[in-house]
């Protein structure tokens, strides 16, 4: 008898267990019962086979085994599981249907309990072999056995999968990856198919690819499942409009908000729906609407004021009360999101229909200045100031515009032009000295606070200005003593002309004079001198917060923590300007990633406008996230932190922005912490704890920090392994001999310190073929001017020409800068400031790095993950073992084979570290106790 003809496998296995108790006695021939060697020999090999996943020798080892002796009921059973596992389902059917049909099972009352066994110790190797979709069918067979049957293994896999299959389609898909994320999705829904919000992604994706069918289908499936959800109706909308049904999309997004009045998202797709469609009344009550449900979001302004402003163009006119209708939106705009460029063009349109041509030329001008329009900004600017000469931002953004476009000698003509006629601004003097420290000339720069101190006598402002001032590189070692003392001698002036140490004769003009000075700079340039911080920046923390204590006493008071632990998640905050492509954002998403969620809520803030992939990375890998676009609102940014109640503050970076040292001056968690995206102590006395790698730390690494150090194990982070490209850039690309030995140094401009210039030249005298790529400065081409000087000297001195031997690249993209690394022979690390993202990348494309470990936790980076990888041939300690290490490396390159094949080896145990962040939230909770001892 075949069953062939019928393809419901679980329906066969319901008719088995039906006939076993209705079918008449059938007696089976008798065979003789006589266990030989053989057979079990046959299937302890089918055994083998079938769980090294070898079906089809497992099926051919159980029909022998059945040849052998037919009435071995298991033998049945694994048979048919090898045929269910190889895909061959009607095979199964008649494997298991065989002990039915001999009458087989009538001596085998138990034999639902050994199928079940079996089949069930195969969904327990589906799970350990990530085959999950056979785990669920087997699981289906069992099911029509016993209904009542459930492996808990199998759904405890399924869901791990299916959250790590979210993940990685959702970043895909922020990636632009949408290929990737559809594999994702489509992987998800054969696991579990009624996950409503998967098919929504799933139909985000084919949109985005403008495969408009499937993505129709994909939403439907998603209303099926969930009919009330409004964003569904808001995507069908969508997805029906491009189709070309408009009627159905409007009924769609009207569906949205009737399910949901708080959908943006769908006031803003109706409007425009209904402007396209020439129903410019019915989309106003739309926008309307959406104020009154909105009143604090700009874009419902925006495009309300955007429909009445076209609405006037297409009749080319404007009465007067649309006229100011027009302009209050847009201000309102403004008021939310400051210098939005659309609301400025719409606001320039707007006032040329009412041919106002000197309000319209500003915001014109303006419309493109923040568009990074910059040569009409130039334009409109010029001839706006033809008009009203009396505008000094006009002045400062035309100043900016030109700095822009890289016309320095313009730049400068502005800013002496506008001093003239507004000589107390200190805006003006600000981007003046801030051009000259860009261009590298420091004399100048110096020469003009010195005028803004005459013209505004003791302003605070002037006088941080002043202090900050250091060079962005130097000439000389010289230079750098000099100007350090500079630094200290202003920076005890700065203090003791503030009157901090006599509050109660400060005036709050004068406080929030003090304030802003400090909201203008950092101390950054101050730690590439390479030399102990510590002093100087205790001295300016314990200023900066006097002066914040002032300021925002309500900010400053000590906090406790809140009630419920241990019985609650300790809440751990994060805030950082660095969410995104940036250095720090990148190394430390990890902490994030892989934080225990049973134990830990993750509160995350973004104080940047900027956004990209890795922000959406952090706000998938937080409970909570805000996303904070201005940076300068400290009020608004301290409260967001507080109202979250955190046990622990988080400052990934303290030193590269103004507000990340300001809010490092307050007091907004129990615990506050800082890491080492900018390696340097804060200074500040509301520090705690400092988090560092314990490999990156000397012995006496504490001497180095006014916070307590924690020293976490190996790099201190689970970085992730870089996405490299697929396919590398020639050398010929970036002007690279192929003949040559090429080392990679790869730093930021500032890092290189002129004592150390002459390691250059003295590997190139030893390495003929030795050609070194350097990155050009972000600041200016003066900065990487000056650095190429210094090479012209330091290879002088050796009687080699710098040109022969290096090439300073330019700015290059992320894929580039890769493949720069794809196609170097040897990465040299910088002395005094070692690299860290930079030397994982390098490391990510298998490059050996030379480098030596410094007297500071910043001179160490490379040191420590050189260690952690288990690669530790080409560290140096001293300057003649580097040049020595880099000539080995370019007289070998057969050693530098063997490098790359080891370090390849090794990414393992660099990559995604695990025991990082055990031992991070290890010190999370001791913190928490330790904080807990103490109010008690």
């Amino acid at each position: 008898m075949s069953f062939r003809g019928t393809r419901n496998l679980y329906n066969l296995l319901t008719i088995m267990r039906i006939a076993i108790s209705t079918q008449n006695p059938v007696h089976p021939v008798m065979v003789s019962v006589k266990m030989s060697i053989q057979l079990t020999s046959l299937e302890t090999e089918a055994q083998q086979a079938l769980n090294e996943q070898q079906y089809q020798a497992a099926i051919s080892l159980y029909h022998q085994c059945l040849e052998t002796e037919s009435d071995r009921l298991n033998d049945y059973w694994y048979l048919g599981l090898a045929y269910f596992l190889n895909q061959q389902e009607e095979e199964a059917q008649e494997a298991w249907m065989m002990p039915l049909l001999s009458g087989q099972l009538d001596d085998h009352p138990n034999w639902e309990q050994a199928l079940i066994s079996i089949l069930d110790n195969a969904i327990e190797r589906t799970c350990s072999q990530d085959n999950l979709l056979m785990g669920k069918r087997l699981q289906k067979v069992i099911q029509e056995i016993d209904p009542d049957y459930h492996n808990h293994k199998l759904t405890t896999a399924i869901e791990t999968k299916t959250k790590v299959l979210l993940e990685e389609g959702i970043i895909a898909a922020f990636e632009k990856r949408f290929r990737d994320a559809n594999v994702r999705f489509l992987a998800i829904l054969q696991l579990d198919d009624t996950l409503s919000d998967v098919w929504k992604n799933l139909a985000m994706i084919y949109c985005k690819t403008e495969d408009y069918p499937q993505a129709h289908r994909a939403i439907q499936r998603a209303i099926a499942l969930k009919s009330d959800e409004s964003s569904y109706h808001h995507w069908q909308g969508l997805i029906l409009e491009k189709l070309g049904y408009v009627d159905l999309g409007i009924t769609s997004f009207k569906q949205a908000i009737k399910l949901n009045p708080k959908n943006l998202d769908a006031y803003a797709s109706l409007g425009l729906i209904l402007t396209k469609q020439g129903k410019i009344a019915e989309a106003e009550a739309t926008y309307l609407q959406a104020i009154a449900n909105f009143p604090e979001h700009y874009g419902c302004y925006l495009n309300l004021a955007n429909l009445l402003l076209d609405q006037a163009k297409d009749e080319n006119h404007c009465p007067p009360r649309r006229f100011e209708d027009i302009i209050r939106f847009y201000q309102k705009v403004l008021e939310f999101y400051e210098n939005h460029s659309f609301a400025l063009l719409g606001l320039a349109e707007v006032y040329q229909l009412a041919q106002n041509e000197e309000e319209a030329l500003w915001y014109f001008a303006s419309s493109a200045y923040y568009s990074a329009e910059y040569e009409s900004a130039v334009e409109y600017y010029t001839k706006y100031i033809d008009k009203n000469p009396n505008n000094v931002t006009a002045y400062s953004n035309l100043l900016t515009t030109y700095e822009k476009l890289r016309d320095y000698d313009q730049a400068i003509e502005i800013g002496e032009k506008s001093l003239q006629q507004f000589p107390t601004n200190r805006g003006l003097y600000k981007l003046l000295i801030y051009l000259y420290h860009t261009l590298g000339d420091i004399e100048s720069a110096s020469a003009i606070v010195a005028r803004a101190e005459k013209a505004i006598p003791n302003d605070a402002f002037i006088q941080r200005l002043k202090q900050w001032l250091l060079p962005i590189t130097y000439n000389t070692t010289e230079e750098i003593e000099l100007y350090r003392q500079r630094f200290t001698d202003y920076l005890h002036q700065l203090i003791d002309n503030s009157g901090i140490d006599q509050p109660e004769t400060l005036t709050q003009d004068k406080i929030a004079q003090l304030t802003n000075s400090l909201a203008e700079q950092t101390n950054f340039y101050l730690q590439y001198q390479g030399k102990n911080d510590k002093p100087l920046q205790q001295k300016y923390g314990e200023y900066a917060h006097k002066v914040l204590s002032l300021k925002f006493p309500h900010f400053v008071q000590p906090r406790s923590l809140e009630p419920g632990l241990p019985d609650r998640k300790i809440r751990v905050g994060y805030v950082s300007a660095c969410m995104y492509h940036h250095t720090v954002g990148t190394l430390f998403l990890g902490w994030l990633k892989q934080a225990n969620r049973d134990k830990f809520s993750i509160h995350s803030y973004a104080i940047n406008g900027k956004t990209d992939a890795k922000t959406q990375k952090y706000s998938l890998y937080s409970d909570t996230f805000d996303h904070i676009p201005t940076n300068n609102d400290l009020t608004k940014i301290a409260e967001t932190i507080l109202n979250d109640k955190l046990d622990i503050l988080v400052f990934p970076d303290v030193g590269m922005v103004p507000m990340m040292t300001l809010l490092a001056g307050l007091r907004l968690a129990p615990i506050q912490c800082v890491a080492w995206g900018h390696p340097i102590t804060t200074g500040s006395p509301t520090m705690d704890y400092f988090l560092t790698s314990d490999w990156m730390e000397a012995e006496n690494g504490e001497d180095h920090y006014t916070e307590k150090l924690i020293r976490l194990p190996n790099i201190s982070i689970p970085y992730e392994m870089p996405r490299l490209p697929k396919v590398s850039d020639p050398r010929s690309k970036f002007n690279l001999s192929n003949s040559a030995v090429v080392y990679l140094s790869c730093q930021s401009i500032y890092k290189y310190l002129p004592q150390y210039d002459y390691i250059f030249a003295r590997i190139a005298s030893e390495v003929p073929n030795a050609q070194f790529a350097f990155l050009e400065s972000n600041n200016s081409p003066k900065i990487t001017e000056q650095f190429s000087n210094r090479l012209k000297r330091a290879f002088a001195e050796v009687g080699l020409n710098s040109e022969d031997y290096c090439v300073i690249l330019p700015r290059l993209s992320h894929d580039e800068y890769l493949s720069v690394n794809l196609v170097s022979d040897v990465f040299l690390d910088t002395l005094s400031w070692s690299g860290g993202n930079t030397t994982l990348e390098a490391l990510a494309c298998n490059l050996p790095v030379v480098t030596c470990p410094g007297e500071f936790m910043r001179g160490r980076h490379a040191y420590a993950i050189l260690k952690t990888l288990g690669v530790e041939e080409t560290i140096t300690h001293s300057e003649e073992d580097y040049i020595a290490m880099a000539v080995k490396l370019g007289h070998d390159p057969q050693w530098r084979q063997e490098l790359k094949a080891k370090i390849r080896a090794n990414h393992h145990r660099l990559y995604e570290d695990q025991i990082a962040v055990d031992a991070l939230e290890r010190f999370y909770e001791q913190a928490v106790k330790d904080f807990q001892a103490l109010q008690a």
